[in-house]
């Protein structure tokens, strides 16, 4: 039996909303990692599953995931967090989507009902990597009761904290999803592990500044949600003189989203901001595909911007004629694009 035997043996039906979950088996120390496939339907609400968040990148480790009887080879990055945090005496049942997703195949589709795949997880956990020297202080300190208590005054461990704030998967975009859907999200680095919640409020932490974590970013390059005016021309005239500040973007775009998590949520419970503000408000974020960048935020958008704006990742869609559409749909509504064209330097942008 080979891999592909295994996903076929394990087909998804679209219409039932059908996602695999890795069974992973329990183990120990470095014991052999197994898993089986198993389908269920995110048309239920009981399912009981965590969904795992990481970062793709990195080499692809000598050993493998056993699935059924079939060896599965995943970065080392995937593996050593699979270790972390599988059960010792029993199942884990976990959603990742290098696993649960024929990657030779492209189950792309599936790609569209991520968001909902996390907002139907128990839980949403974020793997940062393996610890560092000082990663466990950072974590401590982040979880820590004294951190928690206004106007007392405490040592920060600001090179740790800086240094677990810059790892990778604060970069990429689709934690603004996995996060802003999920209903329970835990942060784990190495076998430390804090609520994100903890991360908040250390972003709004009134007793030390902010924007210490900032220090190679401009200094404004995220436009809170409570202080944006309601018209579009304003939100992109403010972003395109930030844009000129700084080519490059900046190390650290999720504190942004951190500090704001609050509005953000509102946000989406009252159906969602514009998908031109959600935009320019993630100015700094990182995909390895380049549509990623606004696929991602569509789940976070109105209604009308997921009905205008369909994910479609096969060959016949272009990165030329993505942006030419899209480009179309946001003058729609404002010639402001406009004045921000200069700034792409891609040579298959639109015109």
């Amino acid at each position: 039996m080979t891999l592909q035997d295994v996903y076929v043996q394990a087909p998804l039906v679209t219409d039932r909303r059908e996602i695999r979950i890795l069974a992973l088996a329990s183990g120990t120390g470095d014991d052999v990692l197994r898993g089986d496939l198993v389908v269920e339907s995110l048309n239920y609400d009981d399912l009981d599953y965590t969904a795992l968040s990481y970062t793709w990148s990195g080499p692809v480790s000598e050993s493998a995931i056993v699935i059924g009887d079939v060896p599965l080879h995943i970065t080392e990055n995937l593996e050593l967090a699979l270790h972390r945090i599988r059960g010792r005496s029993r199942l884990k049942n976990l959603w990742i989507d290098a696993i649960c997703i024929n990657q030779k195949r492209k189950e792309k589709c599936t790609r569209t009902l991520n968001a909902r795949i996390y907002a139907d997880a128990t839980l949403a956990l974020v793997w940062l990597d393996q610890k560092s020297a000082d990663s466990d202080v950072a974590m401590d300190f982040t979880g820590s009761p004294r951190q928690r208590i206004p106007d007392q005054v405490v040592k920060i461990p600001l090179p740790a904290v800086t240094k677990l704030m810059r790892r990778t998967w604060w970069t990429r975009i689709w934690v603004v999803q996995e996060a802003s859907m999920s209903r329970q999200i835990i942060v784990q680095c190495g076998e430390r592990q804090v609520d994100t919640l903890y991360f908040v409020q250390l972003m709004n932490g009134k007793k030390f500044e902010r924007p210490f974590f900032m220090e190679d970013e401009p200094e404004e390059p995220h436009l809170a949600v409570k202080q944006v005016r309601p018209d579009v021309t304003y939100r992109m005239s403010q972003m395109k003189d930030k844009l000129e500040e700084s080519e490059n973007p900046p190390k650290q775009p999720c504190v942004g989203v951190l500090s704001n998590w609050y509005a953000h949520k509102q946000q989406l419970e009252a159906s969602g901001p514009s998908l031109m503000e959600l935009t320019f408000l993630m100015h700094g974020f990182q995909a390895s595909v380049r549509r990623d960048k606004m696929f991602a935020l569509l789940e976070l958008a109105t209604p009308e911007a997921r009905f205008s704006i369909i994910p479609d990742y096969s060959d016949a869609m272009s990165d030329r004629l993505f942006l030419t559409r899209l480009t179309r749909y946001f003058l729609h509504f404002s010639l402001q694009p406009l004045r921000l064209a200069y700034h792409c330097r891609a040579n298959d942008c639109p015109s």
